[in-house]
């Protein structure tokens, strides 16, 4: 009995043991060798609104296209912003249409304008971002309902947006208009500026691209032709044609004529993976090095070129085991891509 119960006392012993050191490997190591963080730059997603993926049915002839999830700015593009790019970007200022960040700086909160295709592209392409197709801005604009305007249906007696019907025929500071913002949350797509995007016709005399939402100039619905200032196209005889009033060559400018970005959800989502796998070459317990690191070096080594920008700011990183990881990995992919 005796011998049964040192038996007994021994295996018991041993399995506390056996737990106790997986306790350590998963935890009590962790707590001692923590993973080190590594600071990465985040891409600017200040004021942004989710639009879920839906059918547009305003989007062109023929009816409705299918737009995937994305994200598009709460808010157009104001003074600010742009004079925030052109300190760092000079090179696209231009003194004669007020494109400097001391001019912009006299109206800080109005809607960036006097801006081409080509700038507006420039500028979302420096934050990672892009211009919004049209079928994306018509979702934006009126969401799921399929809404006449932002807001709704109605056309109430005080418009909730700056066109020409509001009375002040000039810019306004950005998201004034406050029951005039969208489904999803985005201010201004009636009026105040109208907003490039990134949709081309091949006009009869050149490309052009669309401009979306009217702008202070514009009503919120021409009585004339039933137009609105969400539309794209107007009905004519025999089909369907562009409203040409709304449509600019990629190097024209308007002084009512601003834009606002957009970024695929999609792209998002891969960031925050590579983020999450940047992260993981920080980590330096037995277990997060089977189960995290690995699984992260493989991640990044199969994002190829996308990865790049997030290795090369963990170099920064004060520790330089991580630090030479993230160098390897990107002279790796690099290596491959010649």
């Amino acid at each position: 009995m005796s011998a049964q119960r040192s038996a007994v006392l021994t295996w018991t012993l041993r399995f506390a043991g056996a737990l106790f050191l997986g306790a350590w490997t998963l935890v009590g190591w962790r707590l001692i060798e923590p993973p080190v963080e590594i600071p990465l730059p985040r891409r600017s997603e200040r004021d942004m609104v989710f639009c879920s993926s839906g059918r547009v049915e305003h989007a062109g002839p023929g009816g409705s296209v299918e737009v995937a999830a994305f994200w598009i700015d709460r808010f157009e593009v104001t003074g600010s912003d742009y004079a925030a790019w052109l300190k760092v970007a000079p090179q696209w200022a231009d003194v004669s249409r007020g494109l400097t960040p001391e001019q912009l700086s006299e109206n800080p909160d109005q809607p960036v304008t006097r801006v081409s295709f080509v700038e507006a592209s420039a500028f979302a392409a420096a934050l990672g971002k892009r211009l919004p197709s049209l079928p994306e801005w018509e979702w934006a604009a009126t969401g799921p309902g399929n809404r006449r305007y932002p807001w709704g249906d109605a056309e109430p007696l005080v418009v909730p947006a700056n066109v020409s019907d509001a009375g002040l025929f000039a810019l306004a500071p950005v998201g004034i208009f406050e029951s005039g913002r969208s489904e999803f949350g985005a201010y201004d797509l009636a009026g105040n500026a109208a907003e490039w995007t990134a949709t081309a016709w091949d006009a009869p005399f050149g490309i052009r691209y669309f401009a979306k939402g009217g702008s202070y100039l514009d009503p919120l619905r021409d009585r004339g032709t039933g137009v609105s200032a969400l539309d794209s196209f107007r009905p004519d005889e025999q089909s369907w044609q562009p409203v040409d009033a709304r449509l600019f060559a990629e190097s024209a400018w308007s002084s009512d004529l601003g834009f606002r970005c957009a970024l695929a959800a999609r792209v998002i989502e891969e960031e925050e993976q590579l983020r999450a796998a940047v992260q993981g070459l920080g980590v330096r317990d037995p277990w997060g090095y089977v189960f995290e690191f690995r699984p992260a070096q493989r991640r990044l080594e199969a994002a190829g070129l996308r990865a790049l920008p997030y290795l090369d700011a963990a170099l920064a990183v004060s520790d330089p085991s991580s630090a030479s990881v993230a160098r390897r990995i990107g002279e790796a992919i690099r290596e491959r891509s010649r």
